[in-house]
C-alpha cells in the first residue's frame, strides 16, 4: 500500500524559495499537481508529485540542496 509523504503549502514554499503570495499562485496553476488531501487547516500534496513538478519546471532547484525547515540556532 502506497503511503505518500505529504507536504503543506508552507513546506513547498520553503522548497521553492518563494514568497507566500507566489506559492498560492503556483499551487493554483492548472499544471501543478492537485492536492492529495484537503483538510480544514489547509491542503496537502504528495511530495513525490511535487518533486516531479520541480524537476520539470524548476530544474535548478531539483539539484539544489533542500533549504532547512528552520534557521540554525
Amino acid at each position: 500500500m502506497y503511503k505518500p509523504v505529504l507536504m503543506s503549502s508552507g513546506e513547498i514554499r520553503t522548497r521553492l524559495r518563494v514568497s507566500r503570495q507566489r506559492i498560492y499562485q503556483i499551487v493554483a496553476h492548472p499544471g501543478f499537481p492537485p492536492p492529495y488531501q484537503v483538510l480544514k487547516l489547509g491542503k496537502l500534496w504528495d511530495s513525490a508529485e511535487v518533486e516531479a513538478w520541480i524537476r520539470r519546471h524548476r530544474p535548478a532547484l531539483a539539484e539544489a540542496p533542500h533549504p532547512p525547515d528552520r534557521p540554525e540556532p
